[in-house]
């Protein structure tokens, strides 16, 4: 529970450096000047691409099952995961066509997911002794992440959907398989 607390204090630590420093990559007012919502309105629907942000959540209680093997990181992360879920929903679909603050939210929450989780891939990279094709999946659904921002700035809100999608679909799963691997 320290650890939990402590993590949680370093986040709103990180979250207001997110948003207080420019170099961060950043969603604002002016960026959804630029996107007239109602090309995006459909965005809004309930769909796979909305849901698909709950996989998250569901990725986040599976690690309370089948945790990291790490006691720090399984102290906090799960939890920290669960959480994005619904903050991702928030950002990607009920505010998907206009500017809100829950936008940096959801970045700053995933960027310090993501870091975590990425340390743990590469500090158990060796102990696991998985194969190099769960790690390559784990890009791929990077490259999908890096594809639906190019999209969406691009207008292109299909194929945004689309990648958008596949990214929320293969990091949680792949991650939830290579757990499940490692723990039984």
């Amino acid at each position: 529970m320290i650890i939990l607390i402590k993590q949680t204090l370093l986040f709103l630590l990180f979250h207001n450096i997110y948003i207080n420093i420019p170099y961060f990559p950043r969603i604002n007012e002016i960026d959804y000047l630029k996107h007239n919502p109602t090309d995006l309105k459909h965005l809004k629907n309930i769909n796979c691409y909305s849901l698909s942000s709950f996989n998250y959540t569901i990725l986040g209680l599976f690690l309370i099952k089948y945790n990291s093997g790490i006691f720090y990181i399984d102290q906090f992360l799960p939890y920290f995961i669960i959480i994005q879920g619904p903050i991702s929903f928030i950002s990607d679909s009920t505010y998907v066509d206009k500017y809100h603050w829950n936008h940096d939210l959801d970045i700053s929450l995933a960027s310090y997911n993501s870091t975590f989780s990425f340390g743990v891939f590469l500090y158990t990279y060796s102990t696991w002794k998985l194969s190099n094709i769960y790690y390559i999946i784990l890009f791929l659904g990077k490259i999908f992440h890096l594809m639906s921002r190019y999209s969406f700035e691009n207008k292109k809100y299909k194929h945004y959907e689309q990648y958008h999608t596949l990214w929320h679909l293969i990091i949680p799963y792949n991650s939830m398989l290579m757990l499940y691997k490692i723990n039984n």
